[in-house]
């Protein structure tokens, strides 16, 4: 969980180090929507960065969720966050 000393730059260099999971960052009440945003964000450009490694057969010094899962997480949750910040409700997904 966030540290209250922790700066939006530290956070921005490796979400993983403050956060556990991308709905944390999402959940966290310390941030507005666009740091949550640019996070997330930043977090992602981390998770396709460590993918490209891996199709590489370079191994990752970090121990996280296989890439293509957390990718796909952070992709879901950004997802989620845009619609819930338009105001959009799932209704009318799959009908």
């Amino acid at each position: 969980m966030r540290e209250l000393s922790v700066s939006l730059e530290d956070i921005l260099e490796d979400p993983s180090a403050v956060f556990d999971s991308p709905q944390e960052v999402v959940d966290d009440q310390h941030l507005n929507d666009d740091e949550k945003r640019e996070i997330l964000q930043s977090w992602k450009e981390d998770a396709k960065a460590l993918l490209r490694a891996e199709s590489e057969n370079m191994p990752s010094a970090k121990s996280t969720p296989a890439a293509p899962e957390l990718l796909r997480e952070i992709s879901n949750i950004l997802i989620d966050f845009e619609k819930k910040s338009r105001g959009e409700d799932d209704s009318r997904a799959d009908g």
